[in-house]
């Protein structure tokens, strides 16, 4: 989603102003997953950001190649840090300058989702950990600035949208002409550091819906939105930004 300015003053946006695409290919994991050195139907070059899929016509009898452009592909080999550089960073930065921003993850099952978005590991943190840290650091940093952060969390599962970190609560989507689409009556959880805001998503985590598939035990099966309001303030100046974390 490209940056939207939600503020009463301050510039910023930069390149980041319209939708960027960076897709992550999965490296394999299973025993069964063989790939020789050329023979992969994927592609790509690197310097372009092509990916080239190699396919077969079996009524002519040979090769087709079919050509697709991304902002940015991250092979195989690539890390969580390149994932947060390329995908995760600027938004977070554009999030910081009063703009409302957000970072989608789509894919199938077993895609690699949720560990680029959300894994916790440490060294392998994912791009919503990342931006976390990121966000306190800053105001950590900042000597003529004040930060406030507050965090919620809901998912679609079935056609009903829940609250997850008040899952009792009767919430539903509304639009507002001057704030635009909000989830009315949603939690609204203050933090005050990285460690805090990671004990909410994992509160959130616990009251999501899973179910076990053939790719993961653990399947996340509903779409799930973190939304975290960050609010900078330093003299006569307020910056209002939203940043959307969504893994669908």
């Amino acid at each position: 989603m490209a940056p939207k300015r939600n503020s009463t003053a301050g510039k910023g946006g930069g390149d980041d102003d319209r939708v960027h695409v960076v897709v992550r290919i999965r490296p394999p994991v299973r025993k069964d997953e063989k790939f020789g050195e050329g023979s992969e139907a994927l592609q790509y070059d690197a310097e372009k950001n092509l990916l080239f899929l190699m396919t077969k016509d079996e009524e002519k009898g040979k090769q087709d190649t079919k050509q697709f452009v991304f902002d940015k592909v991250l092979w195989k080999d690539s890390t969580q840090n390149d994932a947060w550089e390329h995908a995760g960073k600027g938004m977070v930065n554009a999030t910081l300058e009063g703009f409302t921003s957000c970072v989608m993850c789509y894919g199938q099952t077993g895609a690699g989702k949720s560990f680029t978005l959300a894994n916790e590991s440490k060294g392998q943190e994912g791009i919503m950990i990342a931006a976390f840290h990121h966000i306190f650091e800053t105001a950590a940093e900042s000597k003529d600035l004040k930060y406030e952060v507050a965090i919620s969390y809901q998912q679609i599962y079935l056609d009903t949208i829940t609250d997850l970190l008040n899952p009792g609560g009767n919430v539903e989507i509304r639009e507002d002409p001057k704030t635009g689409v909000y989830v009315e009556n949603a939690t609204w959880t203050k933090c005050t550091s990285a460690a805090e805001a990671i004990k909410v998503i994992q509160k959130g985590n616990s009251n999501r819906a899973t179910t076990a598939t053939k790719m993961n035990s653990a399947s996340s099966r509903s779409h799930a939105a973190v939304i975290a309001r960050v609010t900078v303030t330093g003299g006569v100046r307020t910056l209002n930004g939203q940043l959307y974390l969504v893994d669908l």
